[in-house]
């Protein structure tokens, strides 16, 4: 028969201590990160510093007892603990906390908190592998929003010490400003350039050293830690394409250089390991570039850092793009081709691992004009004893170099509207660049009177028309006129007896 009393009596002590223990002050410790760095708004797994749990005298251990100790962690603002989860069942993480250099043990998480049980040991609180989904996060835009720690530790029931808050890490993004230069339409019957870019896109970091290598992407992780939280890469960038049309290739550097030696190098995926691209070979290949691959308009070319002079500055990566294709054989497209300039890889498992922020902005790039001058031919006649000669003068061939015309060649469709007009469209012997086709009306349209419009399927054409009552010596009355050129999406003609800028 169980003994009630003795029971209580053996009991009454083990109730004492607890309540004394339960009304023990706790500890009052501060958690504390070396540097406190900044850490990328578009980063979902941030790695935190390492945090010691300091006592009330700059570098002294907390004084806790030698355990085993339940050590708690919160992150604030509330967002989602990302180390990687090791036991799926238990939700058991890479983080690591340990005491004095021992054993270290593995945190449980949930949420924003994550719980390290039976830590035993004696000298300083470590705690690290902590990632964090920075992205919940919001940039401030003036002073950067803190991510902030604080720990609570107990010893069985009881609490033994507390901190505060602690900013560990300020958040703002890691991707700064993009640009695009060199833009401008590219004529679809000269076709791309594989000597000259077509335009460049200028990317720089959010803050000094927010592109890292592997190695720095590893940096804040603990030696002896969980092989898992090694990062898979260093910082990648990629390039998104969209609007790309038929018939055009792309290419961009196998390697892209800052001014202080930091390099970009391409690399075949977004995720994985880095697998550097080979130089494109074969005519028409700009020197030293890798291929974008084009599927449905669209694609992508990803860059990862992979040397750094770890200086303090804050780089800048030129990244000329080339567009590539001969003459006529890049579809036309008055929809300009995009690049949008992110992190990379975005939503994957990953290490690190980002999304398509606030940062990211859509720089619009080329069109591809069709190569084509119209020309308005205002009165044209073959009737009661007239007729009209016509010129037609195609210019893209200039004594202007590098910044002249480039030279084209193509024929005219001349439309007739009014009385006589031919049953079709008439089309002319092809008029190579430097070359002028010169006929009368009569000789394709005979006894027509009214306007003419002429088609020509090359830039910088010009016209000309010379009316007379009579061809030759014994020629009557004559008026010649110069055709207007008129403006289109094609052109950059004016308005007026003449194109200032055909």
């Amino acid at each position: 028969m169980v003994n009630f009393k003795k029971v209580l009596g053996l009991a009454a002590p083990a109730l004492v201590f607890a309540g004394m223990a339960f009304a023990q002050t706790p500890i009052a410790c501060t958690v504390s990160a070396t540097g406190a760095p900044y850490i990328r708004a578009e980063g979902t797994t941030e790695q935190l510093p390492t945090l010691d749990v300091v006592g009330t005298a700059p570098g002294t251990p907390c004084a806790v007892p030698a355990g085993p100790l339940t050590i708690q962690v919160f992150v604030t603002p509330v967002t989602n603990i990302t180390s990687k989860v090791l036991t799926a069942s238990t939700n058991t993480t890479e983080a690591v906390a340990s005491i004095g250099g021992g054993a270290g043990v593995q945190g449980v998480v949930s949420g924003n908190q994550l719980t390290f049980s039976n830590v035993s040991g004696t000298g300083m609180i470590t705690i690290s592998n902590i990632r964090i989904d920075a992205t919940k996060i919001p940039v401030a835009t003036g002073i950067p929003n803190a991510v902030s720690v604080s720990v609570f530790i107990t010893s069985g029931t009881a609490v033994v010490a507390t901190t505060t808050a602690a900013p560990v890490a300020y958040v703002v993004n890691g991707l700064g400003t993009q640009k695009i230069s060199g833009v401008n339409p590219i004529p679809v019957c000269v076709g791309g350039s594989a000597s000259t870019a077509a335009f460049s896109v200028s990317l720089t970091e959010g803050f000094a050293g927010a592109f890292k290598t592997m190695a720095q992407e590893n940096s804040a992780v603990q030696l002896g830690s969980p092989a898992s939280n090694a990062a898979n890469s260093g910082t990648r960038v990629k390039l998104v394409f969209a609007n790309v049309p038929a018939g055009a290739s792309l290419y961009v550097p196998t390697s892209v250089v800052a001014a202080n030696g930091d390099t970009l190098t391409l690399t075949a995926s977004e995720t994985g390991a880095l697998s550097p691209v080979s130089a494109a070979t074969g005519s028409g290949v700009p020197a030293n570039s890798g291929l974008v691959t084009i599927a449905n308009g669209g694609g992508q070319a990803v860059y990862e850092l992979t040397t750094t002079a770890a200086t303090a500055a804050i780089d800048t990566y030129a990244i000329p793009v080339f567009v590539t294709g001969s003459a006529n054989s890049i579809t036309a497209s008055s929809t300009a081709m995009t690049v949008a300039v992110s992190f990379a890889p975005i939503g994957s498992t990953n290490i690190p691992n980002f999304v398509v922020g606030s940062s990211t902005t859509v720089l619009t790039a080329n069109t591809f004009t069709i190569c084509q001058t119209n020309l308005l031919f205002s009165y044209v006649t073959n009737m009661a004893g007239y007729d009209t000669g016509l010129a037609i003068a195609n210019t893209s061939t200039d004594p202007f170099g590098k910044g002249g015309a480039a030279s084209q060649n193509g024929n005219c469709t001349l439309n007739f509207y009014g009385v006589g007009a031919p049953s079709a469209a008439v089309v002319t012997p092809m008029i190579n660049g430097g070359q002028v086709l010169a006929q009368v009306l009569s000789s394709f349209a005979p006894g027509f009177q009214g306007y003419m419009i002429a088609q020509c399927n090359f830039q910088y054409g010009h016209g000309f028309a010379f009316i007379t009552n009579g061809i030759g010596a014994n020629g009557g009355l004559s008026q010649g006129y110069l055709a207007n050129v008129i403006p289109s999406g094609s052109t950059r003609g004016t308005v007026g007896a003449e194109s200032l800028g055909n």
